[in-house]
């Protein structure tokens, strides 16, 4: 049985942080009022997939599973709006992509500050208002909050940004029992625009936790075995955080193709045809050689069997030579190197130190040789997604967390493409 008040777990990649999550919420009795929030929608459905097989079929009762923007919205921000707004039910929706009218007041035009003409609240103001609320009402919105539940869980917790952090704060002082969950290296989104807390950069969650608060939680690490990544691919990644805990591969699979390795651009299409490798990039104008990709961000929380990586300028730098790598970048490629479980191959023509150089005319992999097992057996895919996430467009998808899911506010416009 799980124990312990506030904990914040480092979990690496392909640790199984959502399958301790999981674990943990049904080793407590149905008593317990349980929430388990994530910051996108598909997240938000893989733990909801995963709950109902552990529970036959359905989720129990005492366990919610929301996205972060629709908890945040419906059970802190609008209970207490008027506190602020000076309204009962003023706001009517979320505004996801618009940008807030900074030189407005909170004070003066709350509803300017914080709203749209359309009533849709700001991304980046709906924390903030979330702590101007509870200290207008001198702490009725985290006391609602502490009668409402008595575990909380916050998965990707790195990748909170502006007041997010704030709001998380107040939580750890409240009766609830919080565990939040993360790596500071896969900081790759940010949940907010806001230039509150701006200094956070790699981990940011982390960063502000261990800033502000280092006394309010337990710090568990012990999340690191990885049993997706093979023993080379563990070791690759860890080199771009050295101080951070050491991940171990309990990977028990073997195949003849393995390995990191360098494939010169000319050879990218015939490394292609022979490996089938899920391909990968920094964003949507980056150069594949006509190979269709997935961007780096994108690909968090997706796992494959081999990849091909199109590293970015600094990147080259930092595996050839040791180069230091802005936060963002570096946790682009922590992530994208992670997906992989038997290889790990990069578009480039210098050859790292502990790689090789790949050359046309190897045997195509054509499948997998799995180690004895008990109770796996058969051949999978070298190409196979152990949990697939549903991408109908690859060249501009992207991993934005989608409209809250309320019946009583109107759904927005979608998010625009990304950006370059």
């Amino acid at each position: 049985m799980p124990s312990g008040r506030n904990r914040a777990f480092l979990a690496a990649a392909g640790s199984g942080k959502t399958s301790r999550i999981v674990r943990e919420a049904l080793a407590y009795p149905s008593s317990e009022r349980m929430l388990i929030t994530t910051y996108t929608n598909a997240n938000a459905d893989e733990i909801r997939k995963r709950m109902a097989e552990g529970c036959g079929g359905v989720i129990p009762r005492n366990v919610e599973v929301r996205t972060l923007i629709d908890f945040l919205l419906n059970e802190m921000a609008k209970p207490y709006q008027s506190s602020v707004l000076e309204e009962i039910n003023y706001i009517r929706g979320y505004n996801l992509t618009g940008t807030r009218r900074e030189r407005v007041s909170p004070e003066t035009s709350p509803r300017q500050y914080f709203c749209d003409t359309q009533r849709g609240i700001y991304r980046d103001g709906l924390s903030e208002l979330i702590c101007r609320a509870n200290d207008k009402t001198n702490g009725l919105v985290l006391s609602r909050f502490s009668e409402c539940y008595d575990r909380v869980y916050i998965d990707e917790f790195q990748d909170l940004t502006g007041w997010d952090p704030e709001v998380v704060g107040l939580m750890l002082d409240s009766s609830v029992d919080l565990t939040l969950v993360g790596d500071p290296r896969q900081a790759t989104m940010k949940t907010s625009r806001s230039r509150k807390n701006s200094g956070l950069a790699d981990g940011r969650g982390f960063e502000w936790l261990e800033k502000n608060r280092p006394g309010a939680y337990e710090l568990v690490d012990d999340l690191t075995t990885s049993y997706r990544c093979s023993e080379e691919i563990c070791r690759l990644a860890d080199g771009l955080y050295p101080e951070l805990p050491r991940t171990e591969s309990a990977l028990r699979e073997s195949r003849g193709h393995a390995g990191v390795f360098v494939v010169r651009p000319t050879d990218a299409r015939a490394y292609y045809e022979a490996v089938r490798p899920q391909v990968l990039r920094d964003k949507v104008t980056s150069e594949t050689v006509g190979l269709e990709a997935m961007n780096f961000g994108v690909s968090k929380g997706m796992e494959f069997d081999d990849v091909l990586i199109f590293p970015t300028g600094t990147m080259k730098a930092t595996l050839s030579r040791g180069e230091s790598l802005p936060p963002e970048s570096k946790s682009k490629l922590y992530v994208a190197i992670t997906r992989a479980r038997f290889s790990a191959a990069f578009v480039m023509e210098a050859v790292p130190n502990g790689m090789e150089m790949w050359e046309p005319g190897r045997p195509a992999v054509h499948e997998r040789r799995p180690s004895p097992m008990p109770g796996k057996t058969g051949v999978r895919s070298t190409t196979a997604c152990r949990h697939p996430v549903e991408i109908r467009d690859v060249k501009h998808a992207h991993m934005v967390p989608l409209l809250p899911r309320f019946p009583d506010t109107p759904h927005l416009p979608s998010p625009p493409s990304p950006t370059p």
